[in-house]
């Protein structure tokens, strides 16, 4: 059975039927770094914390609340950021390229089989 990819966006051939050779290809070229930070910040705690801060954040500054609290959350957001950018740095030393299915989520691609 043919494993065919189909992908309509940046690199993408006009029919958007791909092979997985090609279609990884495509990633490797436009989205390689993209794709490595996209998957260590979903595996790196302090990554996640941070979204969720930050998101409380806007939460409270659009209720025009307690503004001590809401500098405390930011400072608190701020410091997960920090960390979470130092780890996803070293992540992408150590080579954490992504694979065939890894692509397909973040670009959005389907896998089907012909």
């Amino acid at each position: 059975m043919l494993e065919i990819i189909y992908y309509t966006g940046i690199g993408a051939k006009k029919s958007g039927m791909h092979t997985p050779k090609e279609f990884t290809k495509i990633m490797n070229t436009q989205f390689g770094v993209d794709c490595s930070t996209h998957l260590a910040k979903q595996k790196i705690p302090s990554c996640k914390n941070y979204k969720k801060m930050f998101n409380k954040s806007l939460k409270l500054n659009s209720s025009n609340s307690n503004k001590k609290l809401l500098k405390k959350i930011l400072t608190q957001a701020r410091n997960l950021y920090v960390n979470c950018d130092r780890k996803v740095k070293k992540s992408l030393k150590r080579s954490n390229s992504c694979n065939l299915d890894d692509y397909i989520e973040y670009s959005g691609a389907e896998k089907k089989n012909k």
